[in-house]
């Protein structure tokens, strides 16, 4: 393992898992290209979505949400942090989503993967998703420090 690796908390070669002939690789931790291939493919199905919908809306409707998606990706509502996106994350469409990009896999193939190799991929998700997020990194939720009083008050009577 390289001291850049090591450095940026990598504590392994990537991860693999093999099935019908083809091995599919996965980092061991989440990259920053694998987060904005969420986001993307997040803003990618909310434009699709209403571009179904097109002929149903009228102009100036359509128009409006069409708008209100571009504000929702300039605000981060499709960034990988957000509430909105780690709420998909946890549905099933959202973990063959997330697992799609981590793998550079199709999601029929992610589907094909829970379906037979279901312990093997929960295995994989689960270390990738703790190496990435350590709970040490992120700590307990602490009180804020509350002002001090005798350095504000020095020097008053």
């Amino acid at each position: 393992m390289s001291e850049r690796s090591a450095a940026l908390g990598i504590k392994g070669p990537p991860k693999t898992i093999e099935h019908n002939g083809k091995t599919y690789t996965v980092a061991p931790v989440l990259t920053h290209g694998t987060m904005l291939a969420v986001e993307t493919k997040l803003y990618e199905r909310a434009k699709a979505a209403l571009l179904e919908l097109r002929d149903v809306y009228p102009a100036d409707e359509y128009l409006k949400r069409a708008d209100e998606i571009r504000k929702q990706r300039e605000t981060g509502h499709f960034a990988f942090e957000s509430e909105h996106t780690m709420g998909f994350l946890e549905t099933t469409p959202g973990t063959a989503l997330l697992l799609s990009c981590m793998m550079s896999a199709e999601p029929a193939e992610i589907f094909e993967l829970l379906a037979h190799k279901p312990e093997e991929m929960r295995t994989i998700l689960t270390e990738v998703m703790e190496d990435s997020l350590p709970k040490e990194a992120i700590g307990p939720k602490r009180k804020a420090p509350g002002p001090d009083l005798a350095r504000r008050n020095r020097g008053r009577r």
